[in-house]
């Protein structure tokens, strides 16, 4: 009987390992849609000041591929050999991002680039930009992994007349979502203010969340079919 016990007990433990270490080699498909509500009124009021404080190594921003004209290709398409289907094959090149430090995992190679198509709200968004009560703000898509939260970074999602947002997916015993982000420039009574939102909840991947103020909205989508 003891022996069963010891035996589960270790069993548990070893799964529990598995998937913790598993986990920061998972890729997860971010989703991200801001809107501000512009008839609500609230009686909340920040001071302008800096409300989240993050060292540059805290804090990442998604980037774009880099796209260069491959000369060569180009020459060559022009020679008669050539076929006309292979014209401009390889004409337009991703630079590619072999000298940044890949500090995050070995999927890390298209971690945190901007995606133009997410889906998931998508129909969201149409929505909000027929209503006349919301302003839409901002729609992002990234992949990322879930790493532990001192390892992890906040990706930062910022409009300089609008908002600034700072989230971090990470993994602990579950899976987290930390949301700190604030919708500012607001002037009222003669002072500037800022709305903020706060949030650091346990979330299931393939479900969306909300985050809500009474003067702005944010919406995340977490995927894990990468």
């Amino acid at each position: 009987m003891k022996f069963h016990k010891i035996f589960s007990i270790c069993c548990f433990l070893l799964i529990s390992f598995v998937s913790s270490d598993e986990a920061e080699h998972l890729t997860y498909e971010i989703e991200v849609l801001i809107y501000s509500t512009l008839d609500d009124e609230t009686t909340e009021k920040f001071p302008l000041i800096e409300a989240f404080n993050f060292n540059n190594e805290e804090i990442i921003t998604l980037s774009k591929p880099i796209k260069e004209v491959n000369i060569q290709a180009m020459n060559d398409s022009f020679k008669y050999e050539n076929k006309f289907a292979d014209i401009f094959k390889n004409i337009i090149l991703l630079k590619a991002e072999e000298d940044r430090p890949k500090k995050y995992s070995k999927n890390s190679g298209f971690w945190y680039r901007d995606i133009a198509n997410g889906s998931t709200l998508a129909s969201l968004k149409r929505r909000l930009l027929r209503r006349s009560d919301y302003a839409y703000l901002g729609h992002y898509t990234w992949h990322q992994g879930a790493l532990d939260f001192e390892k992890g970074s906040y990706v930062k999602l910022s409009d300089d007349e609008n908002f600034d947002i700072f989230i971090k997916i990470y993994q602990s015993r579950y899976l987290h979502i930390d949301l700190k982000s604030y919708l500012k420039n607001k002037l009222k009574d003669d002072e500037l203010i800022k709305y903020f939102i706060d949030k650091d909840i346990r979330v299931f991947p393939n479900e969306i969340y909300y985050f809500d103020h009474p003067k702005f909205g944010i919406l995340v989508s977490i995927k894990d079919s990468i």
